[in-house]
């Protein structure tokens, strides 16, 4: 579902929250945070603000980022998610392999903190 369309509560939906609504909005209940392509090219603080955020809305948090490029302007802390996440407390992978379609591209899955 996109941002502002309704469905049943009880319906497995696909929803997809938009920057502003998964920072600042209440906390959906959700069974899974994906990320694809966003994270490494964010600064460093937002990335925390992100991570900071995931715990409170979901149990597992699933990551297909790539490591290979980071750009100019990144910090040096940041643009290389697994620096990020040592930054961010309690996340631990549960299993990390390349992405079976996309060269350069790491999946990742981690079981949010608390759960």
């Amino acid at each position: 579902m996109l941002f502002g369309e309704s469905a049943p509560a009880d319906a497995a939906a696909v929803r997809i929250v938009p920057n502003f609504e998964f920072l600042h909005g209440p906390p959906p209940q959700l069974d899974l945070v994906f990320n694809q392509d966003s994270l490494p090219e964010l600064d460093l603080p937002t990335v925390r603000r992100y991570l900071d955020r995931i715990p409170a809305l979901c149990r597992y948090f699933l990551s297909t980022n790539q490591e290979t490029w980071v750009p100019e302007d990144t910090p040096l802390d940041g643009g290389f998610l697994p620096s990020m996440l040592r930054h961010a407390a309690g996340y631990r992978s549960l299993y990390r392999m390349p992405a079976w379609c996309r060269a350069g591209y790491l999946e990742e899955m981690f079981p949010c903190p608390g759960c």
